[in-house]
């Protein structure tokens, strides 16, 4: 089926031209000093195409077979740990990296910042290399399976969970017990008729279709890439990934994937592109613009910020269109990083 734009509903189209047109935020360049920006473009040259999601994530092939042994041993009341394989990490050799980046941390350190705005920089790249020499640590961590030093690697990079955010889950999951966390939806206040909801959610669109989608929202906020602009994004369909992601920092950057064999509805459609192009992409562009050193190449690896910048996102438009609440206010995830760690 041909896939259905603002055309079809303007109602879709002017509430996401609304937010695309929204005011922007930008700072002025940051008055960084020469040195300090020179150490920021080759740190961003060395490890620019460091993505941490896919370093740890399994291979496709590993990921199934393994997948298929937990669940037998598990029919056969048995235990299966699996082993998975990791090429990417397994293809890298972090040596000379380290090396640099060390001597780079070196340099940062000697820097006499001459403004307030240099001073963050300076303590911003500190940071920022601190996390890729724990990138280092992660790669040979899983080329020689140790646990300990994976572990020292990823508190490093995610650090440990914020008490106040956990208080926070805590009362999120006290409520929900006492059926308190649940909002009514008012109908009438929601931008799409039941019967256009019914219809976004019924229609359904294969990998081409969100790719479609997901070009019209980058090129409503002025980020897909074209001729006149190399520097925003590319969507592309790939056999390597596992779900739809937004890359940019990776061997071909500043691009978003969708899986060959990926099928949803328009309205799960609309709202991942929330996701990954409100949250995700705009995310790292403004970064970029904002502080250098806030978005591609060199932004720092913080799943916690970047995913839930990104489920805020995809919340607002499932609220707005919908009536549905992705489950942003649910305190499922911030326990289980507690426990994990």
């Amino acid at each position: 089926m041909s896939i259905i734009l603002p055309e079809h509903l303007p109602e879709v189209g002017l509430f996401i031209k609304s937010r695309a047109q929204s005011p922007e935020v930008w700072h002025e360049d940051a008055e960084v000093s020469p040195q300090m920006l020179e150490i920021a473009e080759s740190i961003g040259e060395l490890t620019g195409t460091w993505n941490p999601v896919e370093i740890y994530t399994g291979s496709p092939e590993s990921i199934k077979r393994e997948k298929e042994k937990f669940f037998d041993a598990f029919d056969q009341g048995q235990q299966y740990d699996p082993v998975f394989e990791y090429p990417i990490a397994q293809s890298m050799d972090m040596s000379e990296a380290r090396s640099v980046l060390w001597d780079k941390l070196g340099e940062v350190r000697t820097v006499e910042p001459h403004s307030e705005k240099d001073r963050l920089f300076r303590v911003a790249l500190y940071t920022k290399v601190r996390d890729d020499l724990a990138t280092c640590d992660l790669v040979d961590g899983i080329k020689s399976e140790d646990e300990a030093l994976i572990g020292h690697a990823i508190r490093t990079k995610y650090g440990q969970s914020d008490p106040v955010l956990i208080d926070y889950a805590e009362q999120a999951y006290r409520d929900l017990v006492s059926g308190s966390g649940e909002e009514a939806v008012d109908q009438s206040q929601l931008l799409l008729t039941p019967e256009q909801q019914k219809l976004l959610r019924e229609a359904r669109v294969d990998a081409n279709g969100l790719k479609e989608i997901f070009e019209w929202v980058l090129n409503e906020y002025g980020m897909l890439r074209t001729e006149d602009n190399s520097a925003g994004f590319q969507v592309k369909i790939s056999d390597f990934t596992t779900s739809i992601d937004v890359r940019d920092k990776s061997d071909d950057p500043m691009t978003v994937y969708i899986p060959t064999n990926q099928e949803n509805s328009v309205a799960f459609a609309l709202g991942i592109a929330a996701h990954e192009i409100e949250g995700h992409a705009r995310q790292s562009m403004n970064g970029m613009t904002m502080f250098k050193l806030g978005g591609g190449r060199l932004k720092m690896d913080n799943e916690v910020l970047y995913e839930g910048l990104g489920m805020h996102e995809q919340d607002s438009v499932m609220r707005s269109l919908f009536g549905e609440s992705s489950g942003i206010t649910t305190p499922w995830y911030t326990l289980a990083v507690q426990v994990a760690s």
